[in-house]
């Protein structure tokens, strides 16, 4: 009975045709890495996993393709991108500048109450990663951080950010998946809201500033651990369960 439950559950996340769009579910499962990167496989394997006829499917994957998520070979399949170092760092690029301006301008908007709502997100946080729920928590981090995009007024700068990011967000998940670098981002949360409390705006941009460029420092720890998840190789071999299993959890975590 469990077993049917488990593949109920299952169906429904990735065959819901009229709820999301090939798109949509497709960049989802790459950027959550339930696909791992470097996997090669064939537009009929994707149309048949999530229950979706050719058309839409080859019209997502010219998109993600155009957003470097994907690698379409000719003669051989669809490639799920490994990750390019160079590319997070201009996704990171883009996304510092913008927000260090966000920060910046939140110190005239911030609101009584705010420390006390980023404070639960930040224990939100915490719990998802004492439950090893990786997804769960870059969810929450990313609501920490849109949270003063909303609160300047700048809500599109972060959808077209957070849309960019597919790359820089894989490696972020990876990050969760090691319990040191995890723990210090939520330490890193809660220095910038200490700084919020105590009305210093050059100290929350300094915390802020090296949050997000210590991800340099995460890159070195990644690449050795998963190396082929970074490194090119010609991957000509499909494994035929690919579509039907969790990457992240595969990993010896």
């Amino acid at each position: 009975m469990k077993k049917q439950e488990s593949a109920t559950v299952q169906k429904s996340r990735i065959s819901s045709p009229d709820k999301q769009d090939a798109y949509s579910v497709l960049r989802r499962d790459i950027v959550e890495l339930c696909l791992k990167p470097g996997t090669i496989v064939s537009i009929r394997d994707l149309c048949g996993h999530y229950a979706m006829s050719r058309s839409p499917m080859r019209d997502a994957l010219i998109r993600l393709s155009q957003e470097g998520l994907i690698d379409l070979l000719p003669q051989r399949g669809i490639r799920i991108s490994q990750i390019d170092l160079k590319r997070v760092e201009e996704e990171r690029f883009l996304r510092v500048s913008v927000e260090n301006n966000v920060m910046r301008a939140y110190m005239t908007h911030k609101q009584p109450g705010d420390a006390e709502l980023l404070e639960e997100s930040v224990k939100k946080q915490r719990e998802s990663l004492l439950a090893k729920d990786f997804r769960r928590s870059i969810a929450l981090d990313d609501e920490f951080h849109r949270f003063f995009y909303k609160a300047t007024g700048n809500r599109f700068c972060a959808d077209v950010i957070w849309r960019a990011s597919g790359h820089y967000s894989r490696i972020r998940l990876l990050t969760c998946a090691e319990r040191d670098i995890a723990e210090e981002v939520t330490r890193q949360h809660a220095g910038m809201i200490a700084a919020i409390r105590a009305s210093d705006e050059e100290k929350l941009l300094t915390l802020f500033r090296n949050h997000l460029s210590k991800i340099d420092t995460d890159e070195h720890v990644l690449t050795k651990k998963y190396p082929d998840l970074f490194v090119q190789r010609d991957t000509s071999g499909k494994d035929e369960d690919v579509l039907r299993r969790d990457f992240l959890d595969t990993l010896k975590i």
